[in-house]
């Protein structure tokens, strides 16, 4: 059986990807009589921060500065600068908006 990569992620600059986060961008339709398989693509805007082991969810776009907490799942696009936490993650806070880092945890990556 040949298997291909499903959907799309985009990354912007300056954005921490913890260990062992999940970005699922294809699932199947839980009504559909037939398990109807769909993909959908996430975006990461610049200066995003998942924590380890969130999981994003198909069609989820997270926002310029957002910050996804450790262990969290994220269900629906989350807004500019938002901090959100849980399952389903909801908002628990805001972020500094004046961000000017440089991402360059692995410098042979970079």
């Amino acid at each position: 059986m040949l298997f291909r990569w499903k959907g799309r992620v985009f990354i912007g600059n300056n954005v921490s990807i913890s260990p062992e986060v999940h970005l699922i961008t294809a699932s199947h339709d839980i009504n559909s009589e037939s398990f109807e398989y769909f993909e959908k693509s996430i975006k990461v805007d610049d200066f995003v921060w998942i924590g380890t082991r969130a999981t994003i969810l198909p069609g989820v776009n997270l926002k310029k500065g957002c910050v996804v907490a450790s262990g969290s799942v994220v269900t629906k696009d989350v807004s500019s600068y938002d901090i959100v936490a849980g399952v389903p993650a909801k908002v628990i806070g805001k972020r500094n908006e004046k961000l000017n880092y440089n991402c360059k945890w692995f410098p042979p990556f970079d």
